[in-house]
């Protein structure tokens, strides 16, 4: 949630790091981690695929974004969206962030622009219990996962999983 802020202010942050950055299990002081070590193998934590899907799905320019959601009694509201412009891939890169405890269904409206094609990318990390972790045992707990969903010329129906990040990628004219 908080890096949908950076991308949203990104005239004015330069930078923003993440620390600790590596842990090894036998001689560590505090978590979060971002990668955690043993002597033999590597361990990757969703904070990790977290800075990657904001690392590989950066924009050229930030643009603003409308969605509607629509909300629950239980819900919280906790919905963050940030959105950019990739002009090398001709895409739309919109971020969203429920951090909830339940799914949100929501409607990302693209004005100003139009959808090529009739589907779109999503990339979804989480939506699992927000007590799950990743562990060398089990590495892949929580993971980005890409499918294909489909979209309309002007907006995108999505359901959004309790405590996840989506980012969706839209082919536009």
């Amino acid at each position: 949630a908080y890096m949908t802020g950076l991308e949203r202010n990104a005239a004015v942050v330069r930078m923003a790091s993440y620390a600790p950055l590596f842990a090894n299990t036998d001689a560590w002081q505090w978590t979060p981690n971002l990668i955690w070590v043993d002597s033999l193998g590597v361990c990757r934590t969703p904070n990790y695929y977290v800075q990657q899907l904001f690392s590989c799905n950066r924009g050229d320019e930030v643009l603003p974004v409308t969605v509607d959601s629509k909300p629950s009694t239980e819900s919280s509201g906790k919905l963050y969206v940030s959105s950019a412009r990739d002009d090398a891939a001709g895409e739309v890169i919109v971020k969203l962030v429920n951090a909830d405890g339940i799914p949100v269904e929501c409607d990302v409206k693209l004005n100003g622009t139009t959808v090529a094609g009739n589907s779109a990318r999503a990339i979804v990390l989480g939506g699992v219990d927000k007590n799950s972790v990743n562990s060398f045992l089990h590495p892949d707990t929580i993971a980005p996962v890409e499918s294909t969903i489909p979209a309309s010329s002007t907006a995108i129906h999505q359901t959004l999983p309790a405590n996840s990040m989506t980012v969706l990628r839209l082919k536009v004219k």
